[in-house]
């Protein structure tokens, strides 16, 4: 079951779930990021250290999302021009908060852009695109709020989730078809 937190710590977190999480000594990928970058990182002539590991452990179908209080023109250019990675960085402004940069690689699947609709539309879309991933697939939605009930569904489905909740309320949805072998232990029944 996804974890349950209160609105408030929600916020400018993600929530995960993944079916490897179930079974004890799995690894779990991660494929939503987050980092916040600090004022002096504006002025420094490459990327800031934390972004780059960030980067370096960031899956081609991932999302990195940077919360930056400056401009993040010159950083997003020196994204794009990171030696041996093919990245795409989109900064928006947040009214109050700075910015927020999102990066991804170079020629990865459009994100899905379903805050416009009215509930329950964006869970079922969500949901039909996900019964239409090919194995170890994603596929990124935004949508209007925090989608509790969609939560349960992906689990049942046994697909790997991971949310970003934006500051405005709206979030990130990513969603991964996955090939999950459960650990046999010996002696043990399944």
């Amino acid at each position: 079951m996804a974890r349950k937190v209160s609105r408030e710590a929600q916020r400018d977190t993600v929530t995960r779930w993944h079916p490897a999480a179930q079974e004890p000594g799995q690894k779990v990928p991660i494929s939503l990021r987050t980092c916040e970058l600090p004022d002096e990182a504006a002025a420094s002539a490459g990327l800031p250290e934390p972004l780059r590991e960030q980067l370096t452990r960031l899956s081609a179908d991932g999302v990195l999302k940077i919360q930056s209080a400056f401009d993040p023109a010159r950083l997003c250019a020196r994204i794009e021009e990171e030696d041996g990675h093919a990245w795409v960085a989109r900064a928006t402004p947040v009214a109050g908060a700075g910015w927020s940069v999102e990066v991804r690689a170079a020629g990865a699947r459009e994100i899905l852009d379903l805050r416009e609709l009215e509930a329950p539309e964006p869970l079922e879309r969500i949901l039909e695109a996900a019964a239409a991933l090919e194995p170890d697939a994603a596929l990124l939605a935004r949508v209007p709020r925090f989608p509790r009930m969609l939560l349960p569904q992906l689990e049942q489905r046994g697909l790997a989730f991971e949310i970003f909740e934006e500051p405005d309320e709206s979030a990130l949805v990513f969603v991964k078809s996955v090939k999950f072998v459960k650990n046999v232990h010996p002696g043990r029944p399944e």
